[in-house]
Order: structure tokens, then sequence, then C-alpha cells
């Protein structure tokens, strides 16, 4: 005799399902090396432009690029300029911003908030 609660037991595959998530996993990881690798020729250019064409003293890169475990696809470049005269900041900024499809963020050193001088004096590299 059969009850209506009683269901017949049936036996999934999952391991299509288990194989398409790793398969995703893996190409999200190398598109994020080379999104990785692209951010920083971005950063480089940007510094290179900024120092010979809008006469920055220093460029200093800081934010997730300088911490892998922390850049994603969605993170941008964050740098910190210095000696850019006030009338050719946003003129360097919009020079630099899209270089590459990852926005390159700009800060004066001497007009940003003293948390962020503090971000950037403690892991702050140099370009």
């Amino acid at each position: 005799m059969k009850y209506g609660w009683q269901k017949k037991v049936v036996m999934v595959n999952y391991e299509p399902y288990i194989q398409k998530a790793i398969e995703i996993r893996e190409n999200k990881q190398r598109l994020l090396e080379i999104r990785y690798a692209n951010a920083w020729e971005t950063a480089r250019k940007a510094a290179h432009i900024l120092k010979n064409e809008y006469s920055a003293d220093e460029v200093i890169l800081f934010g997730s690029l300088l911490h892998k475990q922390f850049f994603s696809l969605t993170s941008d470049i964050d740098v910190a300029v210095s000696g850019i005269p006030c009338d050719k900041f946003f003129q360097a900024l919009y020079a630099v911003g899209f270089l590459s499809d990852i926005r390159v963020e700009m800060v004066d050193i001497e007009e940003c908030r003293d948390y962020i001088k503090e971000i950037i004096k403690k892991e702050g590299i140099k370009l």
C-alpha cells in the first residue's frame, strides 16, 4: 500500500553544475589577473602624462591596486598628485581619467582630507 507522502527518490548528477561553477570561477580569476596588469600599466601611463604634460611633481598610487586581495573587476586606480596648477587640474584628470576601461581617480595631496593624506603617507607608492 502506498501513502501520498511517500516520494520516489531521484538521484541528481550535480557534476556538470559543479564543473560549470569551477569554470566560471577560473574565468573570473583570469579576467581579474588581466585587469590587474592593465591597471598597473594604466597607472604608469597616467603618471607619465601627469608629470610630462601637466607638471606634476609627484604622482603617488594608493588604494586597492596596492592590495591585490582587494582589487576587483570594478576597482578603479587612485592616484594622488602634487604640483599641478589649479587651473590645469581638471584638464589633467580628464587626460588620464579614461586612458583605459579602468577609471583613474585623482586627488591633490595638498587639498585632500586628512584621513586620505594618512593613507597616502602610510601605503602610497611613488610612480
